[in-house]
């Protein structure tokens, strides 16, 4: 209840009430109503790449066959019209996505790129982000279309020319650019890999790859040369294996099952889900096999999350991998037996049952990696 104001006037003896502040409330609620629904009709908001979360300038927002806006440099879109609810975002070099609109809060568009577009190619090596042309180095990209669930990273970056993989078992390999790194007897070493923006290698300058699995994976990029330099000690180059953040629909669920000789099966789990401005996906992954040669059973379990959620100038991302392998080692055998009988195993290591094992969880020392970074961007 408003309370009145009363008061005395000296002149005439008379009574009375002011009603002002009941008059103010009353006019200020049609006011109100007034600049509520002006607003309602007011869409504005952000269109960013899904992959390096970066402004995609020139995307075109679309009703029923009608432009209604389109993307500046910064990636920010607004307009007018109190009857669209839902719009189509397309862009050449993205793939097109329907999108519901809420008005007055800033809408966040995540488009994913479209692989079969041909662009000019840009290196995103965390240290680099520049276009391949200045690159003070050899560089090779190796895009998904070149990737399939059936190879193991050793086999992707063996696509890149002046890349020598000598490989042994599933679990043995030794990773050589331009002949840097040959001189290592069993491992990779003077070659330095990121899985994103996690190192791969150790702190004594062992890199293990051959234990990935690649089919979260959207592209791989090889520098070769003295751009290495950026990242320490690693004169052969560097090799980064970006996971795909990304996700086109709402939610999909993807399963793989193969089957191959000497009892080998691979069995993958992939699920997404995109909800406006936050991306969540994880994978499991179990592979198994008894081997061609003795005393090489391979079995390894790989598991995978990742969150990306946008909120006004900023994006949140983590990112956890988890590794855990056990496999036996058959080792090197003599040119005779090479010959007549192959599938045997070093004596030596066919007699104490030679192994590689490791479990590895967040905090461990090895091949279980997390990653927290709030990353900025201007509107």
């Amino acid at each position: 209840m408003v309370p009145l104001t009363s008061y005395i006037s000296k002149s005439d003896n008379l009574l009375f009430f002011s009603f002002r502040p009941l008059i103010s409330k009353i006019i200020s609620i049609p006011l109100l109503l007034l600049f509520a629904f002006s607003s309602f009709g007011q869409f504005h908001g952000h269109c960013l790449d899904a992959q390096t979360g970066k402004p995609v300038k020139d995307a075109q927002i679309v009703s029923e066959g009608k432009r209604l806006a389109k993307s500046n440099t910064s990636g920010h879109f607004s307009f007018d019209d109190s009857s669209v609810r839902t719009v189509i975002v397309k862009h050449p070099d993205y793939k097109t996505m329907q999108e519901n609109l809420i008005p007055g809060e800033q809408n966040i568009f995540l488009l994913t790129p479209d692989s079969r577009q041909i662009d000019e190619v840009t290196v995103s090596a965390p240290l680099l982000n520049t276009l391949s042309k200045k690159v003070p180095g050899g560089f090779s990209l190796i895009s998904s279309d070149s990737l399939q669930p059936n190879l193991s990273a050793i086999d992707v970056i063996e696509q890149s020319p002046g890349v020598v993989m000598q490989k042994g078992a599933l679990n043995t390999g030794r990773v050589m650019i331009r002949g840097i790194g040959s001189r290592s007897p069993y491992a990779t070493t003077r070659i330095r890999a990121y899985l994103d923006e996690i190192p791969l290698t150790s702190g004594d300058g062992h890199t293990t790859v051959e234990d990935l699995e690649m089919y979260n994976t959207v592209r791989t990029e090889i520098v070769r040369g003295p751009a290495s330099a950026l990242y320490g000690s690693g004169l052969g180059g560097i090799i980064v294996f970006h996971p795909d953040h990304s996700q086109a629909s709402p939610l999909a669920l993807d399963a793989l099952t193969q089957y191959g000789p000497f009892d080998q099966k691979k069995i993958l789990l992939n699920g997404g889900s995109r909800q406006k401005r936050t991306i969540i996906k994880s994978n499991a992954a179990y592979t198994q096999t008894t081997g061609f040669r003795e005393n090489n059973d391979y079995l390894r379990w790989n598991g995978q999350f990742m969150l990306r959620h946008h909120f006004g100038n900023h994006a949140l991302f983590f990112l956890a991998n988890y590794i855990h392998l056990n496999a036996q080692i058959p080792s090197s055998i003599d040119e005779e037996t090479f010959h007549n009988s192959p599938q045997k195993a070093a004596e030596n290591w066919q007699e104490i049952k030679g192994f590689e094992k490791y479990d590895n969880y967040p905090g461990a020392p090895r091949n279980a990696w997390v990653r927290l970074i709030i990353k900025f961007r201007d509107k």
